[in-house]
Order: structure tokens, then sequence, then C-alpha cells
């Protein structure tokens, strides 16, 4: 009988036990699970102490998720390993030393900008401490898997910001206006020479590993493992794929200076299967100029993207322009083509844009003109632009107390292919299979698409630095045209 009972005391006992354990092991899968959670879900740590608005600080520095573990496959580089690949590539081609020094040239090279002071809003000036704007970063952690690395991807500042002019016309670029089209940065360049230079770090991953420490000596032993043991045999993996192929990173040019192939790249994230290399996508668009943008009705040249309340072509003025939560819907879609983000993850992100389109977009004013203007030529100008171009582009109207001309009216006219003649490769790359793909992510609750047969007169704020022209870019300057 005693020794029945010690029997079930130890059976009790080693039950209890086991309940223990498997509740500690339950309790750390689940702090495991929720901490994974939390470092794959940070927000982007606002300064508040900061002399930039919030909006100015997203639209310079916030990655809205772009920069994930969601992201690695779509759009993600590893900043550390890039940078240095530049670098080594530089070297090899110039035959110098490798040092950071040469990192401001590929910037420049590149066409993207690397400011000492930004401007932004209608005037404001801060200082910019980073080395180049528009590469947006952060450190991407996971504990499932378990990998800690700088993840860089393409932001707002690349395309929407643009080099300041002094009175002479001349250039400065230490300073940049957020919100001026980039009329320098070129994304062909940079992704072509960033492939090779890439190829050339991954045939030999620890020379390279060598020069990450040496340029970033403040690397830990986390991400340093990271790099060289997952990060660049996927490197390694993935240019082996290309080599195979096409040879080519893509399978269309991803455009020029001042110019983007945004709807390619869109077909090519959401995996369309009609872009191969015989149908390759030629959908060219001038990066606009960003001010007025919400007297748009619909977005983009041919008036792809419009809200769902109200028409694509309706008359807009300082009555009735588009509210901010509107404009967010559409800009925030625009994650998808350049930074690789699936639709359905795109709305989280809808306040974060808000916050950009009121703080830096929005009061938004592009440069003033440099050099002296001959006010009898403008009053004639002005005759003939009421005459024969206002019904299309729009109706401007003088401050008078610093005589800039504002936008108070504008159509969202859309002008038929058949009476404009122009080139209709843009209207052709929006096919049915490209919409199909689009509601199939569930968006379109939350924009609507316009297949148009035409394009939009587009608005002429800021014309002047808006090179290349047309919707195309196939105009390179004002002369030209």
């Amino acid at each position: 009988m005693k020794n029945r009972y010690i029997r079930m005391n130890d059976t009790a006992s080693k039950t209890k036990w086991k309940i223990l354990a498997f509740s500690i092991a339950f309790l750390s899968i689940v702090v495991i699970v929720f901490a994974d959670y939390c470092l794959k879900n940070r927000s982007f740590p606002i300064n508040r102490d900061s002399h930039l608005t919030i909006g100015t600080q997203r639209f310079t520095q916030d990655h809205f998720g772009g920069v994930s573990v969601a992201n690695l496959e779509t759009g993600v580089l590893p900043y550390k390993i890039l940078k240095t690949a530049l670098i080594l590539n530089q070297c090899a081609n110039l035959k110098t030393e490798c040092t950071l020094e040469q990192w401001p040239i590929i910037m420049r090279d590149f066409g993207i900008l690397t400011p000492t002071q930004i401007t932004y809003a209608d005037g404001l000036n801060a200082q910019w401490n980073q080395s180049e704007l528009g590469l947006v970063r952060t450190q991407i952690i996971s504990l499932i898997p378990p990998i800690s690395f700088e993840g860089m991807n393409l932001g707002c500042a690349l395309c929407h910001s643009g080099v300041a002019y002094d009175q002479n016309g001349l250039p400065k670029i230490e300073t940049a206006t957020l919100g001026s089209p980039s009329t320098s940065f070129n994304p062909e360049m940079f992704i072509s020479k960033s492939h090779t230079a890439l190829s050339l770090a991954t045939s030999d991953p620890v020379r390279t590993m060598e020069y990450v420490k040496k340029f970033f000596p403040e690397i830990g032993i986390w991400e340093t493992l990271t790099l060289r043991h997952l990060i660049l045999p996927l490197l390694q993996k993935r240019l082996k794929e290309i080599s195979e192929g096409s040879g080519k990173p893509f399978l269309f040019s991803s455009g020029g200076p001042g110019l983007t192939n945004g709807v390619a790249s869109l077909k090519h994230q959401l995996k369309v299967s009609q872009l191969n290399l015989k149908t390759s996508t030629f959908g060219y668009t001038s990066i606009p100029e960003t001010a007025d943008r919400s007297f748009r009705s619909s977005f983009l040249y041919d008036g792809l993207y419009s809200t769902l309340k109200r028409p694509s072509s309706e008359e807009m003025n300082s009555s009735n322009h588009l509210p901010i939560n509107e404009m967010a819907s559409i800009v925030a879609f625009f994650m998808v083509p350049t930074m690789g983000t699936l639709p359905e993850n795109i709305p989280p992100t809808f306040s974060s844009v808000e916050d950009v389109i009121r703080d830096t977009l929005g009061p938004h004013r592009p440069q003033k003109f440099p050099g002296q203007i001959d006010e009898k030529l403008a009053k004639d100008g002005e005759k003939i632009y009421v005459d024969q171009c206002q019904s299309c582009h729009g109706t401007y109207s003088r401050i008078e107390q610093n005589r800039e001309l504002r936008l108070i009216s504008y159509p969202n006219k859309m002008i038929p292919i058949e009476e404009i003649k122009s080139d209709p490769e843009r209207i052709h790359c929006v096919d049915d299979e490209l919409t199909l793909a689009i509601n199939q992510h569930n968006y379109s609750k939350h924009l609507r698409l316009n297949k148009n047969k035409g394009y939009i007169a587009t608005i002429l704020t800021g014309l002047w630095s808006s090179a290349p022209y047309l919707h195309n870019g196939s105009v390179p300057t004002l002369w030209h045209l």
C-alpha cells in the first residue's frame, strides 16, 4: 500500500513537471513569436526634437515598411554590401585605392543627390547630415529566421527631390529642394552598375567582407554572420539565375535621367506574364513637379489612378481639390513599383503618407525661375496662354505681393490619342492582364483604375525645372520643345 502511494506521488510529480515544462516551452514560443513580430513591424522612429516636420522626416527617411523581411525578394538590398561592392567596382575600373571617399562620386554618377542642406515646404531650410538623399535604410532584425542587417530601398526623395539653382540658373549641388523633380537620377544606370558590382563582390565573398568591416568598423557579429552566411549566398544564387537567363536584372529598361518606367516595374512586381524579352514594356514617363497635385482628380499622365469618390476627369479648383486622405490612397500605391511592396501591405501606411502630403508635398512650391524675365514678352506669352492653352492646362492667377502665378482651376481634360497624336506606348502598356493583376490583390477598394485612350493635359506649375518634357520624356529641354 505504501509503495503504491509513493508510485502515485511520483507519477503526479512527473505529470506536474511535464505540464510545467510544456507551459514554459509554450510561453517561450509565444514570447519569441511576439518579439519576432514586433521586430519585423517596427514603425519609423519619429524624432520629436528634430527641426524637420513629421511629414518631411518621413519623405526623406521613412521606408513605409518597404525595408523589411517581407520585401527581401522584391526590393530590399543589403546597404553595406551594395556600398562596398560599388566602391570596389569603381576602384577596379579606375585602378585606384578603395576608400569611402569614392562614395559621393559614385552617387553623383548615378544622379543621386548628396546635399548638405535641404529646402522644403514653402522655403524652409534645414541641414542634411546623411551622405545620400533618397536611399532609405533601416536595420532588418528577425528572430525567425535569425537575421540582422542594414537593408536599403528607394525612397520618395530619390525621384522627387531636385537640385537647387542660383539666380543665374546654375545648379547648387549642395542644396536639394524636396518636391521638385529629379532631372538627374538615372534608374537604369543605378540598377545596371549595382548588378555588375554585386557580381564582382559575390565572386570573392571573403575579400568583400574584409572591406565591409573596413568601411563599417561598427558592424556587429550578428550582422557580419548574416551578411557572410545568408545574404551573400542568396545574392550568389540570384545572380547565377540572372546570368543563366537573360543576363539582365530586369527584362526592361528602367528609364534614364529624370525618366522612369513605372508601368513595367509594376508588371514585374505583380508577375504579369506578358512581360518578356519579345514584348518589353516601354511606358516611359517624365518625373513631374509635385506642386499643385491636389488639383488632379486622377494621377499619372494617362489618368490611370483615381479615387472612388469622384470622376477621373472632374474640373478642380481651390474649393473642391483632392483631400489628403484621398490622395494618400493613390500615392501609397506607388510603393508597389518603386519598393516592391505587395498591394495588400500598403493600407497600413496611409496615415504616414498623409503626413508626407500634409507637411511636405502639400505646401511645396516650385523653385522660382532664375535670372531676369522680359516683362513685355511675359505679357505677350500670358495672352497666348489664355487664348490657346488655358482651357486644357488650367487657369493661373498672379499673387501681387510676389508676382507668383498660382493655379486656381484645372480641368483635368483627357485628350484622345487620335487628337494629340503622341506616343501611344504608355496607353498600350496598361492592358487587361495588368488590370486583373491589380484587382486580384483587392486594392480596388482604395482606388479606381482607368484604362483611358489618351493623356491628361499636364499641370504646368514649375515647368521650367522639370525636364525632360512631354509625357514620355522624349524632349530634353524647353528650347527643343
